[in-house]
């Protein structure tokens, strides 16, 4: 505890601005603790980030306690920098060292759930499941963290299309598990009402469907596989990179090695042939699934060249840098998944038919209500994200692209952005080992980035889009319900007949 004595009195004088609801102090106090963060250790930096995060959140509560929407976007950014500022610190190893130590272990537990809940509140609840799990990692019988992960885990399930009923019920077995340890949990850090939430989670669930959920749910076998096929899907599974919500849980059966999502029923008239859109997304889940194995491969380190980089002269420009086909196969990957986002705007602009030109669509202009300049227009519609979390963890994802350069951006974005451009555009130096003398004077020239950091820059990227691909199933089927509910209402004969596709078969894809 005397480690962190600067941050625990610095928290203390946070707790009583916030308990007297003194904005003015309390203001004051967060913006001279960030001022002055830096200049201490790592121990109490990495909690006075935690602080500044849920002390920035007690504010803008107090002062909104007579709204009933959420936290407007500025506050949410900051939250969100803060908790990251503080997790990078946390995963330090100077933290992981005394990881045992219960202070600190409670201290990480609660920034991941915290850090959790603020994603929730703006709609990334698969990156918020994910901090649920790293927090029962340090911490395993975290009540806040079981009940909280049980519940995103149920409201995420709630989403999914009709047809997608197996995995719904796997979704709903885990949460019912999460959501009955935390409400039983005797441990200090689950309060009154907190516990009260897990429960009515659970009670909104009939007692057969729980009962089901206990005795006769069933685990799919997985047919017969090579080793090298099996080796690949237990990777994806480990690191969730599945395009399926079974990928979100704690399992590594093999069965949920697949990437089962798709689009739900769409409402179409009757003369019309399969929606595009459909179309659209087999695209960008087959760019992503190709992005995501053409990486699996670089990670191969043979210790011998390929032989299609035998018999190239390269020169050697005393760089250390890297010239092979594997590390092509890692620039691939990065450019590939990269541009998958521009693709998920051009389907949001086509699916809600917003109006904007073809060559307008980027990631950016979809969520604006026209287009600015000389040539400028209105578009047709506008994106309303009121109701739709999917839709808001898309709209998320690019508000943080595009305030890559504002102080409370992800570091992470920035350099995907830097990466992108000089991948595309200009000239990469992939190198062996960090070496900073190695830079030219100009860094408009090259970009200079060791393989490890692309690799985890990558990957990092991999699961961002992921997110993306799947929220736009999620979203359309939001926005499918709206619209059939809007249909019955405006005509109480409505008839829908289903249209019957056919999957791929595998031989097929050749």
């Amino acid at each position: 505890m005397e480690k962190f004595e600067e941050s625990l009195n610095l928290a203390k004088l946070l707790d009583e601005a916030t308990i007297n609801q003194d904005v003015s102090k309390l203001s004051k106090l967060i913006d001279q603790i960030e001022k002055d963060v830096e200049k201490t250790d790592i121990f109490n930096r990495a909690a006075l980030y935690y602080s500044l995060a849920t002390a920035t959140f007690n504010l803008w509560r107090i002062e909104h306690k007579d709204c009933d929407c959420g936290c407007d976007q500025e506050s949410i950014q900051k939250q969100l920098y803060f908790y990251r500022k503080a997790i990078d610190l946390f995963e330090d190893d100077s933290f992981r060292e005394e990881s045992e130590n219960g202070y600190i272990a409670s201290l990480m537990a609660n920034a991941y759930i915290n850090y959790g809940n603020t994603l929730e509140a703006c709609g990334r609840k698969l990156l918020a499941i994910e901090q649920y799990y790293r927090a029962l990692s340090i911490y395993p019988d975290h009540p806040m963290a079981l009940g909280n992960l049980g519940s995103s885990l149920l409201h995420y399930s709630m989403f999914l299309p009709n047809n997608k009923g197996y995995v719904r019920d796997c979704i709903n077995y885990y949460a019912v598990h999460l959501l009955e340890k935390a409400a039983a949990s005797e441990d200090q850090n689950i309060f009154d009402d907190a516990r009260e939430f897990f429960i009515a989670r659970l009670n909104s669930l009939t007692t057969e469907y729980r009962e089901f959920l206990h005795k006769d749910i069933e685990f799919y076998s997985v047919s017969k596989m090579s080793k090298k096929e099996q080796s690949y899907r237990e990777w994806c599974i480990d690191l969730g990179l599945f395009i399926s919500p079974l990928s979100d849980l704690p399992c590594d059966n093999l069965s949920f090695a697949i990437d089962n999502m798709c689009l739900p029923e769409l409402l179409t008239p009757l003369h019309e042939e399969i929606p595009i859109v459909i179309g659209m997304f087999n695209q960008l889940k087959q760019e992503y699934i190709s992005a995501r194995y053409t990486y699996y491969e670089t990670l191969d380190l043979s210790n011998k060249p390929h032989f299609s980089d035998k018999k190239t002269a390269i020169i050697d420009t005393l760089e250390y840098a890297q010239f092979s086909l594997r590390v092509e196969k890692l620039k691939t990957s990065f450019k590939t998944l990269y541009g998958i986002l521009d693709k998920v705007a051009y389907f949001l602009n086509v699916y809600f038919d917003l109006g904007i030109k073809p060559k307008d669509v980027d990631f950016k202009s979809i969520w604006q209500s026209k287009k600015f300049g000389k040539n400028g227009y209105e578009y047709k519609r506008t994106l309303d994200i009121s109701g739709n979390f999917a839709l808001s963890s898309i709209q998320w994802i690019q508000l943080e692209f595009e305030k890559s350069e504002d102080r409370y951006a992800s570091p992470k974005l920035r350099k995907l952005k830097e990466i992108r451009n000089f991948l595309e555009h200009k000239y990469t130096i992939v190198t062996m080992f960090p070496n900073e003398a190695l830079k030219h004077a100009d860094d408009e020239v090259a970009l200079y980035i060791t393989e490890q950091e692309l690799s985890e820059l990558t990957l990092e990227l991999m699961k961002l889009v992921r997110e993306a691909i799947i929220c736009i199933a999620l979203c359309v089927n939001v926005e499918e319900m709206k619209r059939y509910k809007q249909l019955k209402l405006n005509n109480d004969n409505l008839l829908t007949i289903p249209m019957f596709v056919n999957e791929l078969d595998d031989e097929f894809k050749i």
